[in-house]
C-alpha cells in the first residue's frame, strides 16, 4: 500500500469515527490569510491561532491598536462634547458664556495635547515593533497624528 493512500485511509477511519467532529472552526471555511506565505508556517501559525497563543510581537501589535482605538474614541466624544456645548453657548455673549466658552476650548486644547502625546508614545512603540517583526511586510507605518485630528472632527 501507498504511503498517500494509507494516510487517507488513517484519515477516513477517524472521520467515521468522529474524531475530528470537537475541532474549533469546524464547518467553517479555512481562513488562509497570506496565500504567500510557506505551508509550514501557515500551519505553525494556525496552531498558535487556535491555542490563543501568539509571538510577542503580535501581542505589542494588538495592544498598540487598541490603545489607538481608545485614543480615537476619546478624541471623538470630547470633539462630539465640545461641539454640543459651543452650539448652546452661541449667540450668548454673558460673562457666564464666555468663561464656558473659554473653559470648554481649554478642555478640548488639553485633550488634543494628550492625545498629541499618547500619539507620539505609540509612533515610538511602532518604531520598536517594526525592528521585531519578522518580515517587512508586516511592519506598521507610524500614525499621522494630523490626519486622526481631522478624521476625528469632521
Amino acid at each position: 500500500m501507498e504511503f498517500g493512500s494509507l494516510i487517507e485511509k488513517i484519515i477516513r477511519e477517524a472521520q467515521a469515527k468522529g474524531k475530528f467532529d470537537n475541532l474549533s472552526g469546524r464547518g467553517q471555511p479555512l481562513r488562509l490569510d497570506n496565500e504567500n506565505e510557506a505551508a509550514e508556517a501557515w500551519a505553525a501559525n494556525h496552531l498558535l491561532k487556535i491555542q490563543n497563543l501568539r509571538p510577542a510581537w503580535l501581542e505589542e501589535d494588538l495592544s498598540i491598536r487598541e490603545e489607538l482605538e481608545r485614543a480615537r474614541t476619546e478624541l471623538q466624544r470630547t470633539h462630539r462634547w465640545r461641539v454640543a456645548e459651543l452650539q448652546q453657548l452661541s449667540g450668548k455673549s454673558d460673562e457666564g458664556s464666555l468663561r464656558q466658552r473659554a473653559w470648554v476650548e481649554d478642555e478640548w486644547q488639553r485633550l488634543l495635547a494628550e492625545f498629541r502625546e499618547t500619539v507620539a508614545q505609540l509612533n515610538q512603540r511602532i518604531r520598536l515593533l517594526n525592528l521585531k517583526v519578522p518580515s517587512d511586510q508586516l511592519q506598521r507605518a507610524v500614525i499621522d497624528c494630523d490626519a486622526e485630528v481631522a478624521q476625528a472632527t469632521r
